[in-house]
This record gives C-alpha cells, structure tokens and sequence, in this order.
C-alpha cells in the first residue's frame, strides 16, 4: 500500500512537469519566431545553450550529491518552473538564452531522479514495467498540453501559457517531498562513476543519443522545408505520436521484462535501422509521416538502457551511472546537429539520414554484446 501511495505522488508529479514541459513544445517555436522574432542562426545558439546542462549533468549532479533525493527533486521542479515562467517576460536572445538554461537544468536533473524513484517501487521483476508507466504518464501529459494549446490558441497569448507553466512545476516542487524514498545501500554514493565494466552501457547512451539527436533536430524539418507540409499536419502528427507512446509505453517495459534487454533493443535497432534508410529513399510525404512516428514509438525500448544498468550496477552506482548516461548522451546532442546540418548543406539531407542509419547499425553490432548473468561486484 505505502508503495502504491508513493507512485501516485510520483505520478502526479511527472504529470505536472510534463504539462509543462508540453505547454513550451506546443507554443515556443510559434513565440520565438512571432513574438521575439529570433533568427534561425540565434535560435542555434539558443538550443546549444539549452543542451548544456544536459552534457553537464553528471558534474551538477555531483554538486549537488549531499542532497536527499526529495530535496534535489524540489530543486529541479524549482528550476523548470523558474525557467519557463521567466519566458513569459523575457525580450532578447540574452534572456531566452537564461530561461532555457534554467529550465534546461531542472529538467535534465529530473530526468537523473526519475527512474530511481520509478525503480524504488518496482518489484523485482516488474522494473520495465514501472519505467513504462512512468513514460506513459509523460506521454498522457503532452497530450494534455497539446490538446489544450490547439483548443485555446486563438485565445490565450503566448506568455500566458509560459505563466502557467511555471506554475505546475512549483505545485510538484511540494509533492515531490511527500515521495517515500530509500537507498537500497546504507552508504553515500559515489559523487561520479566511470568503471570499464560499464563502458558497454555509456556508449549505447553515445549511440542513442546520435541516433535520436539527427532525428529529432531533422525529421520535421525535412517535411516543412523540403515538403512545405502545413502545420496542421506537424500538430497531427505530435497528437498521434502521444497518444501511441502513453499506449506503447508500458506494453514497452513488459517486453523488456519478458525478452531482456538485448534481444528488445536489436529489435528496436533494426527497426530504427529502417527507419533511417526508408526516410533517405522515400519521396512519399504519407511514408515520411509514418516513419516519423514509427521512430517516435521506438524510442520508448530504449527504457532497456535503464534496465540493464540497473541489473549490472552496484547498488550505489546506480544514481551516479544514470548521471553519467545522460551526460554521455547530451555529448551526442551537442555536437550531432551540427555535423548533420552540415551534411545536409553540403550534400543533401538524404546524406544525413545514412550517417543516422550507420550510426544504428554500430548501435547493434555493441548491443549483440549484452550479457546479463550477474551483477557487478557480487558473487
């Protein structure tokens, strides 16, 4: 029972960050193109400033390390809700630049916390399932936000949709203390954690980050710039790729549960691997479209990451390697949109697409190499 009360104010809580996170997906790049009027190369500088506490994450975590994990977790609700409220006033790139920092930072050291709360009330054998839930939460949330900002559009200005969002977050911030939480261990964690016995785990979280990074920064992109697809059709796609991550998410962590975390992610890597070679061949705006929501729908089994260095972790490596993974992974979000961009100046964006599926399949031939037969440092 105390386990159930714990996920419900974990839930609630993920959902209020992630309505607010989905309030800024659904209205910023309407508010910097139309109200702060920023230019493509500013909004450039924008998102690598955005990235920044995302490849810095494991260093911040350490900072902050003396913390209990309730009170890191207020901090990082703090910091979102400081960050997207302050887009409600802000006027210059300078100060966009400081709220999407903020907000940046307390997202990314959320995404370090989440899975360890997530993982703190799952059974032994239900941690996939748990992580899913949690995702699927997240997925419900953006729905909201999305559904809501289509619906009253026409109504409500821009900044009035940042103010709520940096609301929520503070309600979570009080929740967030309410999450009972344990260490497994008795010991303080290390404040930082690079061990060959895990170089395995950080470069699958290089490759996804790769992967999903050229992805993410392009796919959409090709269809409005190339295809000059309405934005319509982009919103239609985001609502149906919400509404099939909150239905694939936890059916995601079952598989895991069931298969294991190397047969899951082949199978989600070759699936990508066609994905990528199908959105460098294809014309077909109908085909680009499903693609982008088939690669939406895989990235929920790369839950498997968490799973496997949970299993192969020492009990107090596990918050510090997840630091690290997400570090790892931000070092891909940095630098990958860059030489994508560049590729696809010099060349064409088809050229991008092929270093994206070479990339996935480097990614299979390291998860081939997973092996799951006892945790590190026991007997």
């Amino acid at each position: 029972m105390k386990r159930d009360y714990g996920f419900i104010i974990l839930a609630v809580s993920v959902f209020l960050l992630n309505l607010s996170l989905g309030l800024h997906t659904s209205v910023f790049n309407n508010f910097a193109a139309q109200e702060i009027k920023l230019r493509p190369d500013q909004l450039g500088i924008l998102e690598a400033f955005r990235e920044t506490p995302g490849l810095l994450i494991a260093f911040i975590s350490a900072l902050f390390s003396f913390m209990r994990r309730q009170y890191l977790a207020m901090l990082s609700f703090i910091f979102a809700g400081i960050g997207f409220s302050f887009y409600s006033r802000v006027t210059s790139l300078l100060e966009l630049i400081y709220a999407g920092f903020v907000w940046s930072l307390g997202i990314h050291l959320w995404m370090t916390l989440s899975p360890i709360f997530a993982l703190n009330f799952a059974e032994e054998r239900g941690k996939g399932r748990r992580l899913g839930q949690i995702n699927s939460i997240s997925a419900f949330s953006s729905l909201t936000a999305m559904s809501f900002v289509f619906l009253t559009g026409k109504f409500i200005p821009f900044r009035t949709y940042y103010l709520i969002a940096g609301i929520l977050p503070f309600i979570g911030s009080i929740l967030v203390l309410k999450i009972p939480y344990k260490p497994n261990i008795n010991v303080k964690p290390p404040s930082l954690v690079f061990r060959k016995e895990y170089i395995l785990y950080y470069i699958l979280n290089f490759l996804e980050g790769s992967r999903r990074q050229v992805f993410a920064t392009f796919a959409l992109f090709v269809l409005t710039k190339v295809y000059k697809v309405p934005i319509q059709h982009i919103s239609l796609l985001l609502i149906v790729n919400s509404i099939m991550n909150m239905i694939v998410a936890p059916r995601a962590g079952r598989l895991i549960d069931k298969f294991g975390e190397r047969i899951i992610l082949l199978f989600s890597y070759t699936g990508a691997l066609l994905i990528f070679i199908g959105y460098a061949l294809t014309k077909s705006i109908l085909v680009l479209s499903i693609l982008y929501c088939l690669d939406n729908i895989s990235i929920n089994f790369s839950l498997a990451l968490t799973t496997y260095i949970d299993k192969i972790s020492r009990p107090d490596d596990l918050s510090p390697n997840i630091s690290m993974g997400v570090t790892v992974n931000h070092i891909a979000a940095v630098t990958m949109p860059i030489v994508g961009g560049i590729l696809w100046e010099r060349f064409n964006y088809q050229t991008m697409f092929l270093l994206g599926a070479s990339i996935v399949l480097v990614s299979i031939f390291m998860a081939s190499k997973i092996k799951l037969e006892k945790k590190v440092g026991m007997v």
